[in-house]
């Protein structure tokens, strides 16, 4: 029998537009590019491969979020302040190490994204936590 998904609705949890305050346009424009020449930087916020990779991120974040038990995905959709924030880290490292997966002719990911990894190991096991009131109570 089919199961109801929880999801967050596409396109996840982190926007474009938060995504590129994380992280240098012109490097995630050279990521996303197959021909070799960097995308123009303004096309970034319709780009089919940088929002696959933004939904990817936030489907792997979300799934050790869920499996830890702590969280639904309405309680990571609203998230607030720095706990926001490092929501949108967590998902942006995920993100860009699924770009780098895609252009391996670039180099390996970041040391930033196996940092991420670890800490959605932790998030899995409900050893790490965002912060909110029901977290502490």
């Amino acid at each position: 029998m089919a199961q109801t998904p929880l999801s967050q609705a596409s396109p996840g949890y982190l926007t474009v537009a938060n995504f590129l305050l994380r992280c240098d346009q012109r490097t995630v424009a050279d990521l996303v590019s197959d021909d070799g020449t960097a995308v123009d930087t303004s096309t970034l916020a319709t780009n089919d491969k940088l929002i696959a990779a933004l939904v990817d991120a936030s489907g792997l974040v979300e799934g050790s979020a869920m499996r830890g038990g702590r969280y639904s995905p309405s309680d990571l959709a609203a998230l607030t302040g720095v706990a926001a924030g490092r929501l949108y880290r967590l998902i942006t490292e995920i993100a860009v190490r699924y770009l780098y997966e895609r252009r391996p002719d670039k180099g390996p990911a970041p040391e930033m994204s196996k940092l991420a990894l670890e800490e959605l190991e932790l998030l899995r096991k409900g050893e790490s936590v965002f912060g909110t009131v029901e977290t502490f109570a």
